[in-house]
């Protein structure tokens, strides 16, 4: 019967649309790194990019709880072990991962806060679609394993939201606990605010650097140039004692010359 089972469950599966749904997830995920990888120098992508990254979160948990409250299915006829079930692993995910990560020094609080939420979250549009394809004629079936999946996304929604807002006002986040939460929602903190402040100084020093060596690169021909002409000196000097010893030697001929 288990065999029986598995085989069942292998020929309800529609591969097509779970390949179209790992396809986009895998597409993203390589296109990002693609993107980040070419524009990194980029303030301007970075900022914009940071943005949307922040939107499309809020996005999928806001498409999660729509789903999970408008997806034709009742959360409500369920016993309690069903949603104790479901929720636990969300809850005991980012309990563990936040714990874990705190006790690395290495570990940066932004850093443990973003573990911590991809440990818990999930993206349930594959489960949602592996439910509808392997339950097409079975509606009390299809139910039920579109309940786990709705249930999931509705308990990660209000977990990694809650977790947020906390770990903001904790200061776990790169955002001033003290703003404004509109501009934090819409603000961008992965990049400094004096990132370029400090580019444009070292390279001010840079520029400076390059100065003082040319100054003493030139420092030594200036001297030698220097000395060369300081060499003129003792040269014109003999000259002025030439002239002056055949002057000497004409005056006194021309005294020979009067006196005789």
């Amino acid at each position: 019967n288990g065999e029986e089972d598995e085989t069942g469950v292998l020929q309800a599966l529609d591969f097509g649309a779970l390949a179209v749904s790992l396809g986009v997830v895998l597409s993203a995920v390589v296109t990002g790194l693609y993107s980040s990888y070419k524009m990194e120098g980029n303030k301007t992508f970075r900022t914009w990019t940071s943005r949307l990254a922040s939107l499309s979160g809020i996005g999928l948990m806001v498409v999660s709880a729509v789903f999970s409250v408008a997806g034709g299915v009742s959360l409500a006829n369920f016993s309690w072990t069903f949603y104790v079930g479901v929720s636990f692993p969300c809850f005991i995910g980012i309990f563990l991962a936040t714990i874990v990560t705190k006790s690395i020094p290495k570990i940066t609080p932004p850093e443990s806060m973003s573990i911590a939420i991809e440990c818990c979250y999930q993206n349930t549009g594959i489960a949602l679609s592996v439910a509808m394809s392997m339950f097409p004629n079975d509606v009390e079936k299809r139910t039920e394993a579109l309940a786990v999946a709705l249930l999931y996304s509705a308990v990660e929604a209000f977990v990694i939201g809650i977790y947020c807002l906390v770990a903001w006002k904790s200061n776990w986040t790169k955002a001033p606990a003290n703003e404004n939460f509109c501009v934090m929602i819409t603000n961008t903190y992965e990049i400094p605010e004096g990132e370029d402040k400090e580019s444009s100084e070292e390279d001010e020093e840079d520029f400076h650097d390059e100065e003082e060596n040319r100054d003493t690169s030139q420092a030594p021909s200036s001297s030698s140039s220097f000395k060369g002409k300081a060499r003129v000196g003792p040269v014109d000097q003999d000259e002025d004692e030439e002239v002056a010893s055949l002057d000497l030697s004409s005056s006194r001929t021309l005294k020979r010359l009067a006196s005789g």
